[in-house]
């Protein structure tokens, strides 16, 4: 009987032994299988070369505004007064401003941990409303007809802007008439009431250059180059036509063909080149 028990005891051991045997071997021949598929999954996997990509979170553009000015701004294309291209203005009741870039091509910017390739600085530039209408009005100057109509462009109907602008209608009639047509005010442009208020932005800016001091004694103190330079300024607000009524008007006298002034225009737009990147010191027009 003893005998019968040790047999037994001895197949059941040898039976634990020859399955923990198995389930050694097995798991030997698995681990080498996740390992040959690491490696294999290594090899496949791109290898990354140069710097790392740009973060999109970080493509930022600087703009300087008035404190507590952006928070409701929408900016619009609009065209130029000068030569209609399309330019970037922030309109809304309250404001009219024009934006400009001042910066050079080869800048950047450092903000935080990363480096903004754009280091132009984008100004909001104050600007009379009314000089983005003049054009509409001058193409119009033959008839009565409602600002609606009077400020439509296919192309750019975002000038229609306008006429939720206090400052635009507070002064539309300085540069047109109005009539009451069966309860509907009609405007007409009107040449001597406009040119008498480009006389008065004229001087305002004339003024307004002098008392802050911002120009070269020797234009400050020549009355007629100080009339060049404001009028050259205020003409990037005016298209050719009314250029040219406005320098008669003003009797802007050129100069002498003998003369040598060397004057800084730093401060004035090179209108051509509006709808890209602009140098300009802003002026109030």
């Amino acid at each position: 009987m003893n005998k019968v028990i040790r047999e037994c005891v001895c197949w059941v051991v040898s039976y634990l032994l020859y399955t923990m045997v198995r389930q050694t071997r097995a798991s030997a021949k698995t681990e080498p299988e996740v390992d040959e598929e690491m490696d294999v999954a290594d090899i496949d996997a791109p290898k990354k070369a140069g710097p790392p990509a740009s973060d999109p979170s970080y493509e930022r553009k600087f703009l300087i505004a008035r404190e507590n000015t952006l928070s409701d701004s929408r900016f619009y294309q609009i065209r130029h007064p000068k030569n209609r291209a399309p330019c970037l203005y922030r309109i809304n009741e309250k404001c009219c401003d024009e934006v400009v870039s001042v910066g050079e091509p080869l800048r950047s910017w450092f903000y935080g941990e990363s480096v903004v390739s754009d280091g132009a600085i984008r100004l909001l530039s104050p600007v009379h409303p009314l000089f983005l209408a003049l054009p509409y009005f001058i193409d119009s100057k033959c008839k009565f007809l409602e600002l609606e109509e009077i400020l439509s462009d296919s192309e750019y109907p975002s000038i229609t802007i306008l006429l939720q602008n206090d400052q635009f209608l507070r002064n539309v009639e300085k540069v047109t008439e109005m009539k009451d047509v069966c309860d509907t005010k009609v405007y007409r442009f009107n040449e001597n009431k406009a040119l008498e208020w480009i006389s008065e932005r004229f001087q305002r800016l004339r003024a307004s250059l002098v008392d802050e001091d911002c120009l070269h004694k020797s234009i400050v103190d020549n009355g007629e180059v100080l009339d060049r330079y404001s009028f050259g300024i205020l003409c990037d607000y005016l298209n050719p036509e009314m250029t040219a009524l406005a320098k008669t008007h003003l009797s802007i006298r050129g100069p002498p063909t003998d003369e040598n002034e060397r004057v800084d225009m730093s401060m004035k737009r090179k209108a051509e080149d509006l709808y890209e990147d602009t140098e300009q010191k802003p002026a109030k027009v």
